[in-house]
């Protein structure tokens, strides 16, 4: 294998030449069996305005709760909309 060069890294320290080309090669056919199927994966269009930090610390709170205590946050969030419309 002296006249054998990879473009990548070598193998890690416990690893075998073998281990690591099939490491290399398990990563290639994973990408390969993906790249058919990025077209259909839609481009998320940057914000047209700029979102307030309090907004997304708002909605990341509302994200990570219980299903029961996201129900009560939306019910308190649309209560308030409406009342500052009326």
């Amino acid at each position: 294998m002296s006249g054998c060069e990879f473009p990548f890294s070598g193998p890690s320290t416990g690893q075998s030449i073998e281990q690591h080309i099939d490491s290399l090669l398990r990563a290639v056919r994973f990408l390969d069996l993906i790249k058919p199927f990025t077209p259909l994966v839609p481009e998320v269009a940057a914000p047209e305005t700029k979102i307030p930090f309090s907004q997304k610390l708002m909605w990341t709170g509302v994200s990570q709760n219980p299903p029961a205590r996201v129900a009560s946050i939306c019910y308190s969030l649309v209560r308030s909309l409406t009342q500052r419309m009326t």
